[in-house]
């Protein structure tokens, strides 16, 4: 409110997205193809995909592969939902990356069951149990499974 501003962290390879969670960690999604965490001291660390390596690979942490991560969101269970290119992908808190939505590649919007076909997705938000998205000019209720 008073105008000021202080870096939390740097050395980031450009960045397609931002989420804090409820705990105070900051999600930054980068154009390197990775998700990083920066916890409340202003400590950085890997939390999906490996730098300069894309892909659509589910996996743990480095393991998993991501092609454009970009917008973001949390769960109250504190899962963080990505949008990658054509898919939303769920990392859970251990660092589990698994798609839950989309089909790589696939550019038009399909109904229906999951993964179905999402285009580009351009926003998410995380509200009474499910995940909203935008894709074209549609917005999106996705009811996920346990």
């Amino acid at each position: 409110a008073d105008g000021s501003r202080a870096e939390v962290a740097s050395g980031f390879s450009g960045i397609s997205g931002l989420a804090v969670a409820a705990s105070g960690v900051i999600y930054v999604a980068g154009l390197d193809h990775t998700v990083r965490a920066i916890d409340i001291q202003g400590r950085v660390t890997l939390v999906a995909g490996q730098a300069g390596t894309a892909g659509y690979v589910d996996g743990l942490g480095a393991a998993a592969r991501l092609t454009s991560p970009g917008v973001m969101t949390t769960d109250t269970a504190g899962n963080l939902y990505v949008a990658d290119a054509t898919t939303i992908r769920k990392i859970t808190p251990d660092g589990q990356v698994r798609t839950v939505a989309g089909t790589p590649g696939q550019t038009r919007v399909e109904l229906g069951v999951a993964p179905g076909s999402l285009g580009s997705v351009r926003g998410l938000a995380w509200h009474g149990g499910a995940l909203y998205a935008t894709v074209q000019n549609v917005v999106l209720k996705i009811t996920l499974l346990k």
